[in-house]
């Protein structure tokens, strides 16, 4: 069970390139504006419950200096080294970044063209990753379409079919995010090429919205090997020396180490003797036969939810639980109060 836990965790790791922030020292967030303007250019309001478990009341409101960053990453400048303050006028709004709304440049544009209809943001204060100062933000300039481009309103229920087609042929965030990720590796973040790369991905992202699409990519811009920890067999790949590379070689070597051991494991696990119940066998084939039927519930539940896994199941479960708990209380509070 350790082995296979620590498969499962190293496999995550190397395939996700996430490690998880201690939730002490860093949260994942939707952003807010603080419309009363409490707020002064360069500061954010950021209070977290304590506990992750919803019913766990106490609050923190952590004060000092973080770090605020969104995904994608495409500059230096998408990362931003705030200063936290407490607010007395804000201690209503929980577990929600507060952005300021007076200055010049909102911080959460900074943040790779962030806005607040939803975003996540993550917010840490790990004193490690620190830094005292943050990068310029990117400043890209997004190009007007032509008036021969323009669309009516009337037009758009016989136009948007085309447009559609013509986006899922043309769209190129994927393609032009991975070589950014390879040449970024290689040459920097403030790179010139690697900058102009990010420029055109900057306009692609918002293709869909606005009917613009960046120039295609031209061959310096397009990597013909990818680091060893992209994982991908169709090309020649080759090994950096970087936190992600180290993190590839490294979870790989543990896997390898784990697996071999495995391996020459010839050892059988040992029974618990009070789950060998004296008479068992009677009772074998009634169990095979519930067990079968609750599979079988199983896949009726998830094929009727849509659901992927047990899991998720198992999620859903819960949710159903915790609103028919939510109802009961409201009905018990409308009794108390109609006495």
């Amino acid at each position: 069970m350790v082995q296979a836990d620590a498969l499962m965790n190293l496999k995550f790791i190397d395939e996700k390139k996430q490690v998880r922030v201690p939730k002490h020292l860093g949260r994942t967030t939707i952003g807010a504006a603080d419309f009363n303007g409490f707020l002064k250019p360069g500061e954010v309001f950021f209070q977290y419950t304590e506990k992750l478990d919803p019913k766990c009341p106490s609050k923190i409101v952590h004060v000092g200096p973080v770090a605020i960053i969104r995904s994608p990453m495409y500059s230096l400048g998408d990362l931003r080294f705030v200063k936290a303050v407490d607010c007395e006028e804000l201690h209503n709004l929980v577990d929600v970044l507060i952005f300021p709304t007076v200055g010049g440049r909102p911080i959460q544009d900074q943040i790779s063209g962030g806005d607040l209809d939803g975003d996540e943001y993550v917010v840490f204060w790990d004193p490690d990753l620190m830094l005292p100062f943050s990068q310029p933000p990117a400043e890209f300039v997004h190009p007007e379409p032509d008036e021969s481009s323009k669309v009516t309103v009337n037009e758009i229920q016989a136009k948007f079919p085309i447009f559609r087609e013509k986006y899922m042929r043309e769209d190129m965030v994927g393609n032009a995010s991975n070589n950014h990720a390879i040449l970024a590796e290689l040459c920097g973040y403030d790179n010139e090429q690697v900058v102009e790369l990010a420029a055109k991905i900057d306009i692609s992202l918002l293709y869909f919205k606005n009917g613009i699409q960046a120039k295609p990519l031209v061959q310096h811009e397009m990597s013909a090997f990818d680091p060893d920890h992209m994982m991908k067999d169709q090309k020649p790949a080759f090994s950096l020396n970087n936190v992600i590379g180290n993190f590839h070689r490294d979870c790989r070597t543990i896997m390898e180490e784990i697996l071999e051991v495995k391996e020459q494991d010839q050892s059988s696990p040992v029974l618990d003797p009070l789950i060998e119940f004296p008479g068992w066998e009677e009772w074998k084939n009634e169990a095979q036969t519930s067990l079968d039927a609750f599979k079988t519930q199983v896949d009726v539940l998830m094929l009727e939810n849509n659901l992927n896994s047990i899991g998720e199941l198992g999620v859903l479960q819960s949710r159903i639980r915790r609103w028919e708990i939510s109802s009961f209380s409201m009905d018990i509070m409308g009794c108390l109060g109609q006495c």
